[in-house]
């Protein structure tokens, strides 16, 4: 079973609403990333990449800058 916790931000201005929405977008997108170069590289080696050298790709993509 998966548990999840969902907060509400009912009372956030419309600035502060739209920067949170944009970072939790970026977030994402790092993160799938992130998904995608493990995956290709576990295809390719069968083993894991280790932490530092996913930062290292990861930081120089479109999704991080």
């Amino acid at each position: 079973m998966f548990l999840t916790c969902k907060i509400r931000m009912n009372k956030l201005d419309k600035i502060h609403y739209d920067l949170l929405n944009e970072m939790t977008y970026l977030s994402k997108n790092i993160y799938n990333s992130a998904l995608y170069e493990i995956k290709n590289y576990y295809n390719l080696t069968n083993s894991y990449m280790d932490y530092q050298k996913c930062w290292d790709i990861i930081k120089l993509t479109d999704n991080y800058i």
